[in-house]
């Protein structure tokens, strides 16, 4: 047989068989002989036949590509070795000498080593199921089932197969010939698998075992059976079906790393269509690919490999091998629109030739697939996972795509429309890089401005320097070009038609009536979480089917969201790293807590978000206790000292702003609206300075906190603070160091925050809207008047927040069985008392009536003609002293007598208008009641005027 195949090589002209098999033109070059275009991967100027060797080599197909005609025959009809010798031999009318086996040698099914792999496999499969250990670690440690290992064939290694299979009448050279067995200088001979190890046979097509590999629990052996023992047949563990030495009609192929990877994948991941490298990627296996992915319809590869070096690097390899083949659609699209063009033309010239500058292009779509960088290995990844099959999916519809260069890609695009004979194709050269950039990221409408999120960052499509820079590096494109300008007004015609509109919403989102909350982690993966009731799920941000994309907030570091995460775990290192740190009393840590909580709920709360104040003297650990939120909140310290602009923007995009010593002096009258602003969930309305007409409305996407000595004078502040004071004597006396809690809150910080999501999603979401409304009525019932009732709002989701934090971390004194509603107690009490004697020392209505009330006892009957207030009435005691003081005054008669006071004193009078000043009278009401006057706004009607009348006992003067 050896001379039939020597002898076909002699007989045929290798030049003129591939050219009439291929159909292309050859130059000669020297001794050698180039083919226009290679049959197998398109390429031009790469295949060259060499007559005086007869065989061929094809420098663009990859390592060890070409050989003898016989070789090429194979690779072009998928066939063995003796199908081609045949065919040549009958297309030459050259005789066999000897008749060419139908089935190579790896189909025999009877050969002593195909019988000792059969019968080692079965005998391994026997003692993983009847060894409880083995058996067990399979599934629980590795969490494979049953029905996984079986199909497998997954088995567990003895030490005793050499005596089964001698009991089976195996001969020793047989058995040794296979490489089952090895001498042992003690005992003569063992098992080439030692004992404690798991064997994973590998298949051919039929199902026969050709191969073995192990896997070590103990993490100390880590090898194969040698090449020299292998059978041919199976170049990857879990081979599928194929034809000749392809995959038959498989068109989607998940490849992964090891033997547990592809148990996992199979089993928890209900992915049938993945098979593993097992080893350091082969130049066979690359080839293999290679042949695949030429073969038959248009394939998908999803590369799922770990998260270290070396997964990059069978990455890298694999992605080297085939990425010649990984165009952009639309690429391929104008491929066969020209080729088709191209051929109509020929037919009418009857010329029947296809320029070289047309190849038929392999079409492959090429995926990563990536997850969880804390997992080293996809097997990890979905043993962690509640839904292993839904996970793997959502990788899976995730992948990311690689996509050969812009910089590649477009003079090919540019060559293929001068084989066509087509001197314009500017608006295909746009379609090529809107859908280069719309594959690898996504275009986005919001009004009429087209963006492209891209990479992990926002770009606006136009003559922006940003923009213009990415598409000169990624396309070679210089925008000062006019074809360039009319490339890029297609690209932004098709942003605007085939983008998704949608809104830009910040740095979270919540669909109130759904009660879905979409979170930006501002991870490498571009993923946001999506709270509903009852789950948490990521999603790609921008490219889902909710429309949603938020902005990055730029300050925060990424997030994680653990699935698994344990929410016991996670709170008691909430605990112990933050709240325990804090010197503020023990309710107020809770107060704190569910305040960071409430960053996720922070948009079910629209007009009384409230500003939250950090109080002490110096060196109460205020500031210390803002930077340690910021830990967890933004992965960075962000407590600041900053202009009024900065505090806006930085608002705008991120969940929290911490203003730092923000003292009296500090609050100018721009910082007060900003903080109002803050407070109330006011929208803030700019002028854009780049129209000349329009607006630019800043929503308040962030919880403030800030800190300082000096206490809020303002009674629109007063109400809607929370003041939370610290002091040195709630410090924690293991106090372990600011820079030590700094480094346990970034390595728990995906922990904790994971736990708050599943807190929120599990626990709050599913019965949210009832009761927020319980409490709410409770507050304003049973809690009516208490000083802080304009946050009643905030409040609520505190309180359904605090119930949750104080299951896990139960309160040392209130132990009663509605614990979270003491708590709320002692917010309400202590806000309470805070904010009157607040109010009583910075209140400047009671300030100046205090002032009027000893003037009027000291001056008596001369006190209306110096303060122009004309209805005065003073109770006296026997003793003619003054008891009572009633004074019934108009706003303006108000107002000239405070105008009289700030003159004497000195001071700023902040009442020039009477309508002012009967609004604040109004609001300070509540102030002068608790300080012991009894006020009657618009008491009666004189001379056409509302007069207010101001009564207090005095016990004289």
């Amino acid at each position: 047989m050896q001379n039939d195949f020597q002898a076909i090589k002699d007989l045929v002209d290798i030049a003129d068989e591939i050219t009439q098999r291929t159909g292309g033109t050859l130059k000669k070059t020297g001794k050698t002989i180039s083919l226009s275009q290679c049959p197998f991967c398109g390429g031009h100027e790469c295949f060259r036949i060499y007559p005086d060797t007869r065989s061929w080599n094809c420098f663009q197909c990859g390592d060890n590509t070409g050989g003898s005609i016989i070789d090429f025959v194979v690779r072009e009809k998928g066939c063995t070795e003796h199908e081609a010798l045949k065919e040549l031999a009958r297309a030459h009318n050259y005789e066999l000498h000897e008749p060419a086996p139908e089935h190579d040698s790896s189909r025999e099914t009877n050969s002593p080593r195909r019988l000792i792999f059969e019968a080692a496999a079965n005998y391994y499969a026997g003692v993983l199921f009847k060894t409880n250990q083995s058996l067990g670690y399979q599934r629980k440690t590795r969490g494979h089932s049953d029905q996984t290992l079986k199909k497998f064939r997954v088995g567990a290694a003895d030490g005793g197969l050499l005596t089964a299979l001698q009991k089976q009448n195996f001969s020793m050279d047989d058995i040794l010939g296979s490489g089952l067995a090895v001498p042992d200088k003690k005992r003569g001979y063992r098992d080439f698998f030692l004992p404690g190890l798991f064997v994973y046979p590998h298949t051919n097509k039929t199902g026969q075992v050709c191969h073995f590999s192990i896997k070590d629990p103990r993490k100390k052996l880590a090898y194969q059976l040698p090449n020299e023992h292998r059978l041919p047949g199976a170049p990857f563990f879990n081979m599928k079906p194929f034809k000749g030495n392809r995959l038959a009609m498989v068109e989607r192929l998940v490849l992964v790393e090891g033997e547990n990877d592809l148990l996992s994948v199979f089993g928890k991941g209900h992915c049938t269509y993945v098979a593993a490298v097992i080893g350091q990627i082969s130049v066979d296996q690359l080839k293999y690919l290679v042949e695949w992915v030429i073969s038959g319809p248009p394939k998908e590869l999803f590369l799922c490999f770990d998260n270290d070096p070396a997964g990059n690097k069978y990455r890298d390899r694999i992605t080297e091998a085939l990425k010649r083949y990984c165009y952009p659609d639309k690429v391929y699209q104008i491929n066969e629109r020209l080729r088709g063009r191209v051929v109509r033309k020929a037919k009418e010239d009857d010329s029947g030739t296809i320029p070289e500058e047309l190849p038929k292009l392999i079409r492959l779509s090429l995926k990563n697939l990536s997850f969880d960088p804390r997992f080293n290995d996809i097997d990890d990844y979905l043993k962690a996972a509640e839904n292993p099959e839904k996970e793997f999916q959502s990788l899976l519809d995730q992948a990311r795509p690689y996509l050969k260069p812009l910089t590649e890609v477009l003079p090919l695009v540019r060559t293929m429309f001068q084989g066509a004979k087509i001197n314009n194709c500017g608006n295909e050269i746009g379609e090529v890089v809107f859908d280069y950039f719309n594959t690898l990221g996504g275009f986005f409408v919001n009004g009429e401005e087209c963006r492209l999120f891209y990479e992990g960052k926002i770009y606006e499509i136009g003559n922006n320097i940003a923009f213009k820079s990415l598409i000169y590096q990624a396309a070679g494109l210089n925008y000062a070009d006019n074809g360039t300008k009319s490339i890029l007004e297609v690209i932004r015609a098709q942003a605007y038609i085939k983008g998704k509109h949608t809104s830009t919403m910040g740095w979270i989102h919540t669909d109130a009536v759904k009660g879905t909350i979409y979170y930006d982690l501002r991870n490498e993966m571009n993923t946001i979480a999506r709270i509903q009731a009852g789950k948490v799920d990521l999603i790609q941000n921008g490219a889902n089917e909710d429309n949603v994309l938020l902005e990055s907030t730029p300050r925060m570091e990424p997030v994680h969201y653990l699935p698994e995460a344990n929410i016991q775990e996670a709170m008691d290192r909430f605990k112990s790293i933050l709240l325990d740190n804090l010197a503020c009393s023990e309710s107020n840590k809770y107060f704190i807590a569910a305040r960071v909580m409430n960053t996720i709920l922070l948009e079910f709360v629209t007009t009384a978000r409230g500003i939250t104040k950090f109080s002490g003297d110096q060196g109460a650990a205020k500031s210390f206790a803002a930077r340690l939120i910021s830990y967890l909140i933004m992965g960075a310290d962000c407590v600041s000292q900053g202009s009024v602009a900065s505090y806006r923007s930085e608002a705008t995009k991120s969940p929290v702003i911490i203003p730092d010593n923000l003292e009296k002096a500090d609050r100018t009258k721009e910082v007060l609206n900003f903080l109002l602003l803050g407070a109330t969930g006011a929208i803030n309305q700019k002028r854009d300075s780049n129209t000349s007409s329009g607006n630019i409305y800043e929503e308040n996407k962030a919880q403030i906190i800030t800190t300082s000595i000096e206490p809020f004078t303002e009674s629109e502040l007063i109400s809607r603070t929370i003041d939370i004071h610290f002091e040195k004597e709630f410090r924690n006396k293991d106090f372990p160091g600011e820079t030590l809690l700094k480094t346990e809150i970034e390595r728990n910080r995906d922990l904790i925050l994971s736990s708050f999501f599943k807190i929120v999603a599990f626990e709050i979401l599913p019965t949210f809207s009832q009761e927020r409304a319980k409490i709410n009525k409770f507050l304003n019932t049973e809690r009516q008047g208490h000083a802080k009732e304009r946050l009643n709002e905030l409040f609520a989701c505190l309180y359904l927040l605090c119930r949750e934090v104080v299951r896990y971390i139960p309160h040392s004194k209130h132990t009663g069985p509605e614990p979270a509603m003491d708590i709320l107690d002692d917010w309400l009490n202590e806000q309470h008392d805070l904010a009157a004697a607040t109010q009583q020392d910075t209140d400047d209505i009671l300030y100046r009536l205090e002032i009027l009330l000893d003037e009027c006892c000291q001056l008596k009957d001369e006190f209306s003609e110096a303060y122009g207030i004309q209805s005065v009435e003073l109770t006296r005691t026997i003793q003619d002293k003054v008891s009572k003081v009633s004074i019934l005054a108009s706003a303006n008669e108000l107002c000239t007598a405070f105008s009289i006071i700030s003159k004497q004193k000195n001071i700023p009078n902040p009442f020039h208008k009477p309508g002012v000043l009967g609004s604040r009278l109004s609001n300070s009401k509540p102030v002068l009641e608790g300080a012991g006057w009894q006020v009657g706004i618009r008491h009666t009607k004189y001379a056409g005027k509302h007069k207010h009348l101001l009564v207090k006992n005095v016990e004289g003067v």
